[in-house]
C-alpha cells in the first residue's frame, strides 16, 4: 500500500451497463494507494450518479457529451486545476464498447496496468525508479501517431504541442500529473471541450486528434511512454 502517493483516477461512463466491469480496476488501484479521488463522467441520458456515489460516495460526477472519453477527460482535467489538488499520476480508463476487430481490447489495455495489485505495483514502481518515463500502457497499444490533417496539427499549434511521437490507442493508460498541469494549464479546456464533436466522429476529428495528443504531450515534456 503506498499511502504516500496520490491518484487521481480519471473513470470516463460511456456506458453505463458496462460499469460493474471496469470498476474491479478503479478497486486495485483504491487498495495501493488509498488517498485517491475519482472523477466519474457519464454520457447517456440516464444520470449514473446514484449508482457510481453507492459504490464511491466521495466521486465527482458530472456529465461530459463532446469528445467520447478524450473530450471527458479535458474536462476532468479542467475540474482537477481548478482544486488546486496536488497529485502524484492520473490513472485514466473508460468503458468500451465491443469490437469484433479487437475482441481482447479492453484486457489489452487494462490487464497489465491495473488487472490485479501487484500490475498496480508495477506501474507505482516504473514511475518511482525510472524519471524518463511519463506515461504507461498496454504495450500493444502504444502507437507512432498516423493522423496528418488540418485539425490535428492547428490544435498541436494552438496548444504548443510538438506533433510528432507516439500515443495509446484506446486512452487507456498512466500518466504523471505533472504532464498534464505543465501543459493544459495554459489551454482553454472548456473551449477545446466545446470544439469537440458530440457522438462518436468519424476521422479526422477534434475527438481523434486529442486521443493522440495526450500521448504527445509527454514526448512535447521530454519523457517516453513505456508499454507494459
Amino acid at each position: 500500500m503506498y499511502t504516500h502517493i496520490r491518484v487521481a483516477i480519471c473513470f470516463h461512463l460511456g456506458y453505463n451497463d458496462r460499469y460493474d466491469q471496469f470498476t474491479p480496476y478503479i478497486d486495485h488501484v483504491l487498495a495501493m494507494c488509498p488517498h485517491s479521488d475519482i472523477y466519474i463522467t457519464y454520457r447517456e441520458n440516464k444520470d449514473p450518479t446514484e449508482m457510481c456515489r453507492h459504490k464511491y460516495p466521495q466521486a465527482v460526477i458530472f456529465k461530459a457529451t463532446h469528445g467520447c472519453d478524450t473530450g471527458a477527460f479535458l474536462l476532468q482535467i479542467k475540474y482537477m486545476l481548478e482544486s488546486h489538488k496536488h497529485y502524484d499520476y492520473i490513472f485514466k480508463l473508460h468503458t468500451k464498447s465491443n469490437n469484433s476487430v479487437f475482441p481482447q481490447w479492453t484486457h489489452d489495455l487494462l490487464d497489465s496496468i491495473a488487472g490485479n495489485h501487484d500490475a498496480v505495483n508495477n506501474v507505482l514502481h516504473l514511475l518511482k525508479h525510472n524519471s524518463r518515463i511519463g506515461m504507461i500502457a498496454g504495450k500493444k497499444w502504444v502507437l507512432k501517431r498516423d493522423i496528418d490533417c488540418h485539425i490535428f496539427h492547428h490544435t498541436c499549434r494552438r496548444n504548443r504541442i510538438k506533433p510528432d511521437g507516439y500515443f495509446v490507442g484506446g486512452t487507456i493508460f498512466w500518466i504523471r500529473y505533472s504532464i498534464i498541469r505543465d501543459i493544459c494549464q495554459h489551454i482553454d479546456l472548456a473551449e477545446e471541450y466545446a470544439i469537440c464533436e458530440l457522438g462518436k466522429p468519424i476521422e479526422p476529428s477534434y475527438t481523434h486528434s486529442w486521443e493522440r495528443i495526450y500521448g504527445l504531450m509527454v514526448s512535447t515534456c521530454g519523457y517516453k511512454i513505456h508499454g507494459i
